[in-house]
């Protein structure tokens, strides 16, 4: 049995390699997090008396897996955003909003303290991502990236505006970006994003403070193109993003143009790169990844980020790349050594 870890709401990802696992006629049973909370799943931890160790069975309709048939694990989601409000009601009454954020909160982490332990009870078995490595450490990943060799953008966190502007104006542009992924924070009738944005230098001159929330802030690369590298049990797939035509995604292509989406090209990166990825996702133990790199106009490259469940179906299914097909023969290739 292979053990999918996902969610039910936008992961046609999850849906595509399940096609393919389908296709090769292998076992699988696909739980969805929100599932451990909304009924559809009844799961049951208990240490066994034999083995003195936690086991778990999981129960679906008519379906029932122990965790001892459980083969090989793919982590690819954890859960639907519903969960985060799940004990939430319209209130108007600051204490009770307080309140249920307070529940919210502790729900969160207690559901989540429980799920993960899934990870610790199968911990012996082959995963393809996993929720302890899911978490994407910005600061940490640049500083090894650092030390491997790669070059890295001028880099600071800062919440002291006079050092800000000192290293704005030793810069000729810089960018500020969320410390974990980005986001869209939308009210009503607005919305703020937290992905990639320019530092706006007037707003810096005008600011009366001194000082502000912690923040990152890097220079910005004057980029030739952008590349997404996915990362596959040391199979590495790159593709170049031309986003410098398109004053939408000039900044960041993930502010995709659906009308004038950027052209794509399958290219071939230098030894030196392809050995700094290597390198750098074995020293943060990643099997799996969504890496961000710049090609500047000048021919060199930088390293931006790692996501650890990163996106790559819209990539792979415009470029032939067959990831998703990857991914499930991979999970067949674990489930059967495993099975011997």
């Amino acid at each position: 049995m292979i053990l999918i870890l996902s969610r039910e709401s936008a992961e046609i990802t999850t849906d595509v390699v399940i096609d393919w696992l389908d296709h090769y006629q292998i076992a699988y049973f696909r739980l969805n997090g929100e599932d451990l909370v909304n009924g559809k799943c009844l799961v049951d931890f208990y240490i066994d008396p034999a083995k003195s160790k936690w086991v778990f069975k999981i129960i679906y309709e008519d379906i029932s897996i122990h965790s001892d048939t459980i083969k090989a694990v793919w982590f690819r989601r954890s859960f639907d955003w519903d969960i985060e409000t799940r004990f939430w009601n319209s209130t108007t009454c600051i204490d009770e909003y307080k309140f249920l954020q307070e529940l919210n909160n502790y729900h969160q982490m207690e559901i989540r303290t429980v799920y993960n332990h899934i990870e610790r009870v199968l911990d012996d078995r082959y995963w393809l991502s996993r929720p302890s490595k899911s978490g994407s450490n910005k600061f940490r990943t640049l500083e090894i990236a650092k030390q491997i060799g790669f070059n890295i953008p001028d880099s600071i966190i800062t919440n002291n505006l006079p050092g800000l502007k000192k290293f704005v104006n030793s810069h000729k542009n810089c960018i500020t970006k969320p410390s974990r992924d980005g986001t869209l924070i939308q009210g009503n009738d607005f919305g703020i994003s937290t992905m990639t944005n320019a530092v706006d230098k007037d707003i810096l001159a005008t600011d009366a403070k001194d000082f502000f929330t912690p923040s990152f802030f890097q220079s910005e690369i004057k980029k030739d193109y952008e590349i997404r590298v996915i990362y596959l049990e040391n199979q590495i797939f790159s593709v170049g993003i031309f986003s410098q035509a398109n004053e939408k995604t000039k900044l960041d292509y993930r502010n995709y143009d659906t009308k004038n989406p950027n052209r794509l090209q399958l290219i071939d990166l230098p030894k030196e790169v392809l050995h700094n990825i290597k390198e750098l996702m074995s020293h943060l133990q990643l099997n799996f990844g969504s890496i961000d790199i710049i090609k500047d106009v000048y021919g060199g490259y930088y390293f931006l980020e790692i996501n650890p469940v990163g996106q790559f179906l819209g990539i792979s299914n415009i470029l032939g790349l067959g990831i998703e097909r990857t991914i499930a023969t991979i999970l067949k290739e674990k489930y059967e050594f495993k099975s011997i």
